[in-house]
């Protein structure tokens, strides 16, 4: 982008101006061979933190906003039901206690293999690598 802002035809168009803003993405495309542990305690990755970018379509909102479903069905569901529930402060009386530890939701991460976010990414996942590896046509195929 900023060479082609230096070419003639643009130039002209560009000199004397003042920038008023600049943005930029990044693009997490790592896809499904990098995706990486998904809880720890207290925590959790979600969205395009967690890599769930769908990067052959350059999509990724829909998974952010089921990653964020599962992981607050998770939740719920590691707060109330299982040993010691009834004790577990948050689930009982809604508030935080600072003595109770923090736990790692691993059902978090079994709950989004067996979503349909893991079989999108699954799809796709040696696309780049095709192309990388036979070009456009044969990627393609």
């Amino acid at each position: 982008f900023q060479r082609w802002k230096t070419h003639p035809a643009i130039k002209s168009h560009l000199e004397g101006g003042t920038c008023i803003q600049y943005g930029a993405r990044v693009l997490n495309e790592g896809g499904y061979h990098s995706l990486p542990k998904l809880t720890f305690p207290g925590g959790m990755l979600l969205g395009c933190s967690a890599g769930f970018l769908n990067a052959v379509k350059i999509k990724g909102s829909h998974c952010a906003i089921q990653s964020g479903i599962v992981a607050a069905e998770s939740v719920y569901e590691s707060l109330t039901t299982g040993e010691n529930a009834e004790e577990k402060t948050v689930a009982s009386m809604g508030e935080i206690d600072a003595d109770e530890p923090a736990i790692e939701v691993t059902q978090y991460a079994e709950n989004m293999e067996k979503s349909w976010v893991y079989d999108e990414l699954k799809e796709v996942r040696n696309c780049h690598e095709a192309f990388s590896k036979w070009g456009v046509g044969g990627g393609l195929l």
